[in-house]
């Protein structure tokens, strides 16, 4: 029995493990994402070990799983009551395979964001857009119906610029633009970088570009969101965030998992859905918005003045 569960509790170590090795490959990146189901299964080996009454020593693996994985999901604790004041921002991949616009139009119109960024924006969503004109006259709409890259902005503050770069790929686009409220400048960039699951590398180095150029330019305040598929504990997530000082709205407010929205459980989902801060600005709220007809569920934040 303790040999058995040894070989349960070894692997997990090394699984706990990989948020903490800033090495880019492949076989660390992957398994980094996923520290909360190392803390669940770190949790059912120890309760196991001890109705078990396995020897303490055995226990080791799966108890320095578990701290590991605290250090990491601990500042996500949701500590923080959510205030509705604010710049409200609605971030969503909404799946280019979705083929029904409607649940998004509908959560638009209820929870009435200033600001609307989407992700895998197919011509069916650029025209329903595109019919939200009255309520957001400044929009900016990459729809693509032959790949995962369309992109959209949706604003009802005017555009002071709108740029679209290309950090990692030819054909991976980001929108960057500028609104001003509170009487500030705020810099917008939104990003969807490749899949690390086939393209890493490219991810990597569209976080790594993006992150080079906002610190060349040095914008005042700073929003960074979309789904950069990376979780907070990976290496180009914690490089990205780290080299603009970058705040997660998710602290705080909770773990939030946001993909595979079709898990019932948000601890057995994985956040890959973003809104970071620059220095100058502080999240006043953060959640999950409902199933929207995607493998993304929406996140829905509220943005203010630190």
């Amino acid at each position: 029995m303790t040999l058995a569960y040894l070989i349960l509790g070894l692997p997990l170590l090394l699984l706990a493990l990989t948020p903490f090795i800033p090495a880019a490959r492949s076989f660390i990146d992957l398994p980094s994402h996923f520290v909360m189901q190392y803390f669940i299964a770190a949790l059912f080996l120890l309760a196991l070990g001890f109705i078990a009454k396995l020897p303490l020593w055995s226990m080791a693996p799966p108890l320095v799983a578990l701290v590991l994985s605290v250090l990491h999901l601990g500042p996500y604790l949701p500590l923080k009551q959510g205030q509705g004041e604010g710049l409200r921002l609605l971030q969503a991949n909404v799946l280019k395979l979705n083929p029904d616009p409607l649940p998004l139009k509908n959560l638009i119109a209820k929870e009435k964001p200033d600001i609307v960024l989407a992700a895998e924006v197919t011509p069916a969503f650029q025209a329903m857009f595109e019919g939200l004109k009255a309520d957001y006259p400044h929009q900016e709409i990459l729809s693509s119906a032959k790949n995962s890259y369309g992109m959209a902005a949706l604003s009802k503050i005017p555009f002071e610029k709108m740029a679209q770069e290309r950090f990692g790929h030819p054909d991976i686009p980001a929108l960057i633009f500028r609104v001003e409220f509170w009487g500030r400048k705020i810099d917008i960039l939104s990003l969807h970088p490749a899949n690390p699951l086939f393209h890493m590398d490219v991810r990597d180095r569209e976080l790594e570009a993006a992150a080079k150029t906002l610190t060349a330019e040095k914008p005042a305040y700073l929003i960074v969101a979309g789904d950069l598929n990376a979780t907070p504990f990976c290496r180009a997530f914690k490089l990205l965030r780290g080299g603009l000082n970058l705040t997660d709205a998710r602290l705080g407010f909770g773990y939030f998992g946001s993909y595979p929205a079709s898990s019932p459980v948000s601890a057995l989902r994985i956040p890959i859905d973003h809104v970071l801060l620059g220095p100058n600005l502080a999240a006043l709220d953060f959640r999950l918005g409902p199933d929207i007809g995607s493998d993304h569920l929406p996140t829905l934040s509220v943005i203010g003045l630190k």
